[in-house]
């Protein structure tokens, strides 16, 4: 027990220090190099969070565990949009404002990227077909995203040249890399200290594997999100915490399940489906809502998200116990 405890402690102290390097590195490529902090935060910054959900996801559909492989991705998207960005709001010590305008297209993909996800569902089974449907729906996305970033940059640049604005980080590309790649290094290491800690300690007091896997597996793959989200919001970076969850979202649907069931048909009971496939779309609602509809984000939009992970996990609970 011991040893898990100081593994934990020490663990979340790594995260939390790289988890500051991390944010500091993306928003230092964002204004160094004059590209919207929304944009960085949707494809640079999910990308690299997600890598957890993606290993877990895709060994576990190769090894036959259906079952993990879907619910860790469907699990992660509800982690990411209720726990992450709910506690990023609550903590954050004032409201912040996310680019509206920016993130409507990419909270279009993750919509409808639900959606579809949940109507291939409906039989139980998510086919080979399938996945490689959900990865060419992200090539698209992907290929959109990055000449709408080109635009947006033009942009960016053309309004700090009419204004006068100087750049504001004297530090190189180079060193703000590597200030990233450190953080997300340190970030996905102390991660997997988390889970192995967490887990070794659950299983010592007795806990349920079902309890275990609603909270350590899917919580513990999220944690890069929940950091790097909470962090950004700490330091009033209301777009990079949003982009990081919107893209993690869109590819944790369209990636790591379109991955691992091109890797392994994913199947699953229908009744189990059908409950977190709904969750998914009530959670990424009222996430995208909030997002879309409220001038700032404030404490009572992370209690709303924060009470409704806490209503997921009871009802997944008393369901599937």
């Amino acid at each position: 027990m011991l040893s898990y405890t100081l593994v934990l402690i020490l663990s979340f102290i790594v995260l939390l220090f790289c988890g500051h390097l991390f944010v500091s590195g993306a928003v230092g490529i964002a204004e160094r190099n004059h590209i919207p902090k929304i944009i960085v935060g949707t494809l640079l910054v999910s990308m690299g969070t997600t890598l957890p959900e993606l290993a877990v996801s895709v060994q576990s559909a190769i090894m036959g565990y259906s079952n993990l492989a879907l619910g860790n991705a469907i699990g992660s998207v509800i982690a990411d949009d209720a726990l992450a960005f709910g506690l990023a709001a609550l903590l954050a010590p004032v409201p912040f404002i996310v680019n509206r305008k920016l993130i409507k297209p990419s909270a279009f993909v993750l919509l409808g990227s639900g959606c579809l996800l949940y109507i291939f569902s409906l039989n139980g089974t998510i086919s080979r077909l399938e996945g490689i449907i959900l990865l060419g729906i992200l090539a698209a996305y992907f290929g959109w995203f990055i000449s709408y970033a080109k635009t947006q940059r033009e942009i960016v640049i053309a309004e700090n040249l009419d204004q006068h604005i100087p750049k504001i980080h004297t530090r190189s590309n180079l060193s703000l890399i590597l200030l990233f790649s450190v953080g997300l290094v340190g970030v996905l290491a102390s991660s997997r200290g988390v889970i192995w800690a967490a887990t070794g300690i659950s299983r010592l007091l007795g806990i349920s594997e079902i309890i275990i896997g609603l909270t350590v597996v899917a919580i513990g793959t999220s944690l890069p999100e929940v950091t790097t989200c909470i962090i950004a919001a700490l330091k009033n970076e209301g777009d990079i915490a949003a982009g990081d969850i919107i893209g993690a979202d869109i590819l944790n649907i369209l990636w790591i399940v379109g991955m691992s069931a091109t890797a392994r048909p994913l199947t699953a009971e229908a009744r189990t489906l059908h409950f977190y496939g709904g969750a998914l779309l009530v959670v990424v609602g009222i996430f995208l809502s909030i997002l879309l509809f409220s001038k700032k984000i404030r404490k009572i939009h992370g209690l709303i998200l924060f009470s409704l992970y806490i209503l997921f996990l009871s009802l997944s609970y008393v369901l599937f116990r």
